[in-house]
């Protein structure tokens, strides 16, 4: 009966190291890319700065560049009588924004025109993100404008 609990032990251990043996495929380090914020109010002034990030969590792809998508994908205000959008030279409209090696944040104006009556909102998006490696919108890929009129 020894003999027996002695082979049983051993047939355990050897099996038991093949399994810790066995290759493991890790997950891909991804990059995101999205709005630093899902939320933006105009409260303080009539501009609003929004950002977009981009995180890369594999440190080789730091050296690459990466673009997202941007457009405007709903709410009740309307462009050149609620908002108009202002751009930093890096970002030169919605559309496709790229982000260079390197380059961590992507920012853009929306300077509100206030009026009375209800308050209105602006809706942009980040879809389709690309580059070199694998990447994906992050947790804010939608960010909400609220422009605050006067009642």
């Amino acid at each position: 009966m020894k003999a027996l609990e002695k082979m049983m032990t051993l047939s355990l251990a050897v099996f038991t190291a093949g399994l810790l043996a066995l290759p493991v495929k890790a997950e891909p380090l991804l990059t995101t890319v999205g709005f630093a914020k899902g939320a933006y109010s105009d409260g303080a002034s009539n501009e609003v700065v929004v950002k977009i990030t981009r995180i890369d969590q594999d440190p080789a792809t730091e050296s690459e560049a990466f673009s997202v998508d941007c457009a405007v994908t709903g709410g009740s205000a309307v462009e050149n009588v609620d908002y108009r959008f202002g751009f930093n030279g890096s970002v030169t409209g919605l559309g496709t924004i790229t982000f260079p090696p390197g380059v961590r944040e992507q920012a853009f104006s929306v300077y509100t025109i206030k009026t009375q009556g209800p308050n209105k909102t602006l809706q942009i998006g980040c879809s389709n993100p690309t580059g070199p490696a694998a990447v994906v919108t992050g947790e804010n890929p939608v960010a909400q404008i609220t422009i605050v009129n006067t009642p």
